[in-house]
């Protein structure tokens, strides 16, 4: 359960932190992004530069995610190891709680983190096309 919205978690982030560097913003289209930089048009649309430090950033994290991956599962799996043992040891079964939570919490940080980055690549006025009530905002759904 908890790996399972760690994923949605990540993949939702990975949507907003990998920019699809397909239509360069200078040709006058859409800013590439998606996920929420698309909002980025016009005079507010992302330089080369911004894409290719957005790009990095994005791989950067990927590769984060997939490096913490096969211990999250080692360690979920370990918990749910721990609760099928024929006398459950409730000592060991929190202390494996407390590794899994902590590994979670981690990889959630590590995702806070890029975004940060990502928005300090941007410029305040870029920023404030992000915000939820701006325009070119999506309504939540």
């Amino acid at each position: 359960m908890i790996l399972r919205r760690l994923i949605v978690l990540s993949a939702a982030t990975l949507m907003l932190a990998l920019p699809a560097i397909s239509q360069p913003a200078a040709q006058g289209g859409p800013a590439p992004g998606g996920g929420g930089f698309d909002r980025l048009t016009g005079k507010y649309a992302l330089t080369p530069d911004q894409e290719k430090k957005l790009q990095a950033l994005s791989t950067q994290l990927l590769s984060k995610l997939q490096e913490a991956m096969p211990t999250l599962e080692t360690k979920r799996m370990a918990v749910l190891t721990s609760l099928t043992e024929a006398k459950i040891d409730s000592d060991k079964l929190q202390s494996l709680q407390t590794e899994l939570n902590t590994a979670t919490n981690n990889m959630a940080n590590a995702v806070l983190q890029n975004q940060i980055q990502q928005m300090q690549v941007l410029t305040p006025e870029q920023r404030a096309q992000m915000k939820p009530d701006a325009p070119g905002a999506k309504a939540p759904k």
